[in-house]
């Protein structure tokens, strides 16, 4: 812990899991202040959500990818907060056919911070792609890189697709840094 002029500056804080398995990091999203480190690949083959406030690092060279039968790698609902740190990445699958596409991290209910340069890849080749999907919920990004590819008809997609499906719901994207491509034909 350092203080600054008497308050905490920053904390460096234990980390409590390192998943090796998409069970263990549901598991790992289970407990409520768990900081979580990612140090290899990592497939989602399974339902990956996040309804705790949790701090995700993922190290250099490792990945979190959801393999072609997910839509997404994670998603945040329920008001849990996701912090996202590391030099990793996050990617969405490709040719996913999921009704509403493919995208690596989505937000529903929730809050999801990138505060690191987490590269963050949304896939191809479904009929939308994304790198973040937000629909009703809070998404700041501070630094990262976002990317997203083609969809199956060789259209442009949104980085970050901000969504709020009807007047009951509030979706607010927060951009301070990063940078954000995406394929055109």
């Amino acid at each position: 812990r350092t203080t600054y002029e008497g308050r905490d500056a920053w904390t460096v804080k234990k980390i409590e899991a390192t998943p090796v398995t998409n069970a263990e990091l549901k598991n790992a999203f289970k407990v409520a202040g768990n900081v979580i480190a990612v140090n290899g690949n990592l497939e989602i083959n399974e339902y990956t959500t996040l309804n705790k406030e949790v701090v995700l690092s993922i190290a250099k060279d490792a990945e979190i990818k959801a393999n072609s039968d997910r839509s997404m790698a994670i998603k945040v609902i329920r008001n849990g907060v996701l912090d996202v740190y590391g030099q990793g990445k996050i990617t969405g699958t490709d040719n996913s056919t999921a009704t509403f596409g493919s995208t690596a991290l989505m937000v529903e209910n929730g809050t999801l911070n990138i505060w690191d340069n987490v590269t963050v890849e949304g896939g191809k080749g479904a009929s939308v792609n994304s790198a973040v999907w937000l629909n009703n919920g809070t998404v700041n990004i501070y630094n990262g890189s976002f990317h997203v590819g083609l969809d199956k008809n060789g259209n442009p997609n949104p980085c970050i697709y901000v969504s709020s499906s009807d007047s009951k719901t509030k979706a607010t994207a927060n951009i301070y840094g990063g940078v954000f491509e995406a394929d055109n034909p």
